[in-house]
């Protein structure tokens, strides 16, 4: 029973994951400013992904959709990971 593992893994030990094997969400601003809106910018080992929706930074939205895009990456590809 020891070698049970947990199917739902904390975000951090995802995120580690894929870092691990170069996946990384960023932010970028669409433009200059205070509270400048942002778009999710992936990097899935060399492949650049944009987002289409812009949010707010420093917003709980954005906050949010990060910790999506991680379990995301992780639950799709899992399988490549080293």
């Amino acid at each position: 029973m020891d070698d049970v593992k947990p199917l739902n893994k904390p975000l951090w030990k995802k995120m580690q994951r894929c870092w691990d094997n170069d996946m990384y969400v960023y932010q970028k601003p669409v433009r200059t400013g205070l509270k400048s809106k942002v778009k999710i910018y992936l990097s899935i080992q060399g492949t650049e992904k944009w987002g289409k929706e812009e949010y707010v930074q420093n917003t709980k939205k954005l906050t949010d959709k990060i910790e999506e895009c991680y379990h995301w990456l992780y639950d799709n590809h899992k399988t490549s990971f080293i």
